[in-house]
């Protein structure tokens, strides 16, 4: 029986918090529905170490802990590339690691693979036991009640989201507004800012004085949130499957270059619009695609719909499956 499992996580400005969030996620249904330990090792904590401990967890950036008091019998790791000295390490003391959408070659070092989202092609063929594809993307439980609950979509578009992630080092919420605010939109649009979010000051600058523009933080549930929303705007990541289950049509601004291949694949599902890379996005191409979605009620309706069919919200369900089978 599995007794004690640890999340290995990281967290900062430019790598966001999305990782640090979907951790947390699984590690709350592990805690509310079985008598499972949980412990979270970060290296480097800074808000991230605060972030856990809001949640109730305990967290420690020394591996004495993890290794010699906890002993996990599970080690969860939560990053797209790891160090393989550190899975050698974990196995050498008989600990079985999970790693969740680890596109590395460390990852053919795990006993178990969870990749959720969609990633570019493995470079080769050999696997552990590995489980892909939208039905193992993990989500917090509230998106269930979402999902399931019908997605009325208007013949005029009222609300328009904003979401660009924990942190956004490339300043999209920045671009995106900018863009927005030379349009007078008969609507109101919310922004959504992280804890690492950095460009507050400028942000403020832009929506002082415009009614229609609310600036959000510290959202405690998201998936409410969404799911009012008409359209949203944001970047590659889990934010995608969370509208796409909510079902919200969705136009995508990606940070990178990495970030774009992947969402040039997930727009290939129907529930989103990709716009390419963050940079090379002109105000003009992001307020047609916004105005072209907001007069196309039939294309945000198959989207809604598409993004539903894809994303059930019980992702989490399976993979905790998978954690106890372990």
């Amino acid at each position: 029986m599995i007794k004690r499992v640890g999340f290995s996580v990281s967290a900062n400005r430019k790598i966001g918090i999305g990782h640090l969030i979907r951790s947390l996620s699984l590690a709350s249904y592990l805690k509310d529905t079985t008598s499972i330990e949980v412990l979270f090792f970060m290296k480097n904590g800074g808000k991230g170490k605060d972030i856990v401990e809001d949640r109730g967890f305990e967290v420690t950036s020394k591996d004495d802990v993890i290794l010699k008091r906890f002993k996990p019998q599970i080690m969860i790791i939560d990053m797209r590339e790891v160090d393989i000295r550190y899975i050698q390490l974990l196995k050498g003391r008989g600990i079985k690691v999970i790693c969740l959408d680890n596109v590395g070659d460390s990852r053919n070092m795990s006993d178990i693979v969870i990749n959720g989202i969609v990633h570019l092609p493995y470079k080769d063929s050999s696997q552990p036991k590995i489980y892909e594809g939208p039905d193992y993307i993990i989500l917090n439980s509230d998106f269930v009640e979402v999902h399931d609950k019908h997605k009325p979509i208007k013949e005029k578009v009222t609300k328009i989201l904003v979401t660009f992630g924990g942190s956004d080092p490339c300043g999209l919420t920045i671009k995106v507004i900018d863009a927005l605010s030379k349009q007078i939109f008969d609507l109101e649009i919310t922004v959504v800012i992280g804890i690492l979010f950095n460009g507050r000051e400028k942000l403020e600058r832009l929506l002082y004085g415009k009614r229609n523009l609310v600036l959000r933080e510290g959202i405690k549930n998201m998936a409410s949130l969404m799911y009012e929303a008409d359209l949203c705007l944001t970047s590659f990541g889990i934010t995608c499957y969370e509208l796409a289950c909510a079902g919200v049509p969705t136009i995508i601004i990606s940070p990178t270059s990495y970030h774009n291949e992947l969402a040039k694949i997930f727009a290939r599902f129907g529930t989103s619009i990709d716009l390419g890379i963050g940079r090379y996005v002109t105000s003009s191409k992001i307020l047609d695609a916004v105005n072209s979605l907001c007069n196309n009620r039939a294309l945000r309706e198959d989207m809604s719909v598409s993004g539903k069919r894809l994303i059930d919200g019980r992702g989490i369900d399976r993979v905790a499956k998978i954690i106890l089978d372990a």
